[in-house]
């Protein structure tokens, strides 16, 4: 259901948007492998020590952050069957009172 969002963008732009009318744009658009993935230029932004250090302490963050998205529900499981109690969301009388 959530990749409705995208292909409903594809089709908008495909079917809604009018192509560029201008002289660079004639012919077919060539997109290359190294366009996608510009290597090179990624190199000389990790030659910036500044740069390098805010991409590697965002990239840990990040994985941090996934990680414990990731075992939150683990934790939660755990946490309920060793206090013995109901876990949350889960029917309880008490509550419908």
């Amino acid at each position: 259901m959530i990749a409705l969002g995208p292909f409903t963008a594809f089709l908008i732009v495909l079917l809604l948007i009018p192509p560029l009318q201008h002289e660079k744009w004639k012919g077919p658009i060539n997109i290359r492998l190294h366009d996608i993935f510009p290597v090179e230029k990624w190199k000389l932004v990790l030659q910036d020590k500044n740069a390098s250090r805010f991409i590697f302490g965002y990239t840990a963050h990040s994985l941090e952050r996934f990680a414990s998205r990731s075992w939150i529900v683990a934790f939660f499981v755990f946490c309920t069957f060793t206090s013995g109690e109901v876990f949350f969301g889960s029917h309880n009388s008490s509550w419908s009172d």
